[in-house]
């Protein structure tokens, strides 16, 4: 299914821009392509979801963002600058994002130093993430015996150390608990907006992203699907959808009575979801599809989740 519009993410922005990335390996003699011309920004101070199911070249983008995979073609720039690194952090899933011999303090210490930043700093600002995630009292405990959530609290402190302009986060809330993962997304929505911090982060729990980020993007099979604000999609999640099924194809003259009410989309089954303009009422539409060949009409709701579903299959 399609929508009539795909709004494209602001390049007037600062931030992270990413232009015309590809990277292919090879697999069994041939050339086979894992990312497929990908384009899009991550604007200083927003965070921008990254969504996609497994193996759609999530992790793989972030990597190369990265510097640890070199892309085959594209062009990666902050602020026009390609040596972009210094200004980065990242949480990586399923990456020893810390070592779990060290303490909280230990682990600040010595990914501080590889950051540049001298010892007392790199404490200070560690143990001033892990209050915020009330998390203090383990700060002298090796984090091996930590549970998975507390280690990657851990973590993200330390990618936090040198407040990054842009930060990476790789299922940032996995193992966490619900009053866990809730406060993380109140720090990270703060970081953003007071720190100027591009946050860019790919989770499996849609209403997350729904909640926290300000841009979205879909990748499937190496490729960006969809694009959008959040904001739009939250407008559009405010106007009343409708699964219309009709007993034949319609006319492109009552095709364009049904758009004339708002946004129109076809599945593979020849269905049509209308979503109405806010102005339209309901009494006016009714009629008007009234007088065509309709069989079924279902009242739908368009959350990311059914947008994701929607274009995920």
């Amino acid at each position: 299914m399609t929508l009539d519009n795909t709004a494209e993410l602001s390049n007037e922005e600062s931030g992270l821009s990413v232009k015309n990335l590809n990277k292919s390996f090879k697999a069994k003699k041939q050339q086979k392509a894992i990312l497929k011309d990908l384009n899009f920004m991550i604007p200083e101070g927003q965070i921008t979801a990254f969504l996609g199911p497994n193996g759609a070249g999530k992790t793989t983008t972030i990597k190369i963002l990265l510097g640890l995979i070199k892309p085959s073609s594209g062009d990666i720039r902050y602020k026009g600058n390609e040596k972009y690194l210094k200004y980065t952090g990242a949480v990586l899933e399923g990456s020893r994002n810390i070592y779990w011999r060290l303490s909280a303090v230990e682990n600040f210490e010595y990914f501080g130093a590889l950051k540049g930043l001298n010892r007392k700093k790199s404490i200070d600002n560690g143990l001033y993430f892990l209050k915020l995630f009330d998390l203090y009292d383990k700060k002298d405990i090796d984090t091996r015996s930590l549970s998975r959530g507390q280690q990657q609290i851990v973590a993200i402190c330390c990618a936090l150390l040198n407040y990054p302009k842009i930060l990476f986060l790789d299922e940032p809330t996995l193992g966490l608990d619900l009053k866990a993962s809730e406060k993380i997304q109140l720090i990270l929505k703060e970081l953003s907006q007071k720190n100027k911090m591009g946050i860019f982060l790919t989770t499996h729990e849609i209403k997350i992203a729904q909640n926290i980020s300000d841009h979205v993007i879909f990748l499937d099979k190496g490729s960006i699907i969809y694009k959008n604000k959040t904001s739009q999609i939250k407008d559009k999640a405010e106007r009343t959808e409708y699964l219309l099924d009709f007993k034949r194809p319609l006319s492109n003259t009552e095709l364009k009575t049904i758009r004339s009410f708002g946004q129109l989309a076809v599945d593979e089954n020849k269905k049509y979801l209308i979503s109405l303009d806010h102005q339209v009422s309901f009494q006016t539409f009714l009629m008007a599809v009234s007088r065509l060949p309709v069989c079924a009409m279902q009242q739908k709701s368009l959350d990311l989740e059914s947008l994701f579903k929607r274009y995920i299959k």
